[in-house]
């Protein structure tokens, strides 16, 4: 803890006075991600990449 920025401790000590850690939105994908079956996490991976192409 001690090497971390004070931002760093300051988000800490907000976690642990919290007791959780709020996730990013990319985050909070993954772990929905993560939930779903092989053949639907490989579509929407395709569905990403797709996606990023046409911007």
């Amino acid at each position: 803890m001690k090497e971390l920025l004070l931002r760093g401790k300051r988000d800490l000590l907000a976690w642990m006075r919290a007791d959780c850690r709020p996730l990013s939105a990319a985050e909070a994908a993954w772990g929905m991600y993560r939930q779903m079956p092989a053949a639907v996490r490989e579509e929407l991976e395709r569905d990403l990449e797709a996606l990023m192409r046409s911007r």
